[in-house]
């Protein structure tokens, strides 16, 4: 199993837009250990993908080469 770290202290989505959560977020995960080269990141509920996409962001940087996401369930897309 690989093990991510959320290192930034940051509020709670629920009330932010689509920017401001990918600002949240943004450098907010490392590895603890160096991921495989192909991670599958699974997640509940997807509304704007921030938390993926920074948690895949990290992945990478840490030396993944591809990272999936998949997820049980998306919001409905708004003006944000």
């Amino acid at each position: 199993m690989v093990s991510a770290k959320r290192i930034k202290d940051s509020p709670s989505q629920r009330t932010l837009n689509r920017r401001q959560r990918a600002a949240n977020l943004a450098g907010a995960f490392v590895f603890e250990s160096p991921p495989p080269a192909h991670l599958l990141i699974i997640d509940d509920v997807v509304t704007t993908g921030s938390t993926g996409n920074a948690l895949g962001r990290a992945a990478l940087e840490a030396g993944a080469k591809r990272v999936d996401i998949w997820a049980a369930a998306r919001t409905p897309l708004g003006k944000d």
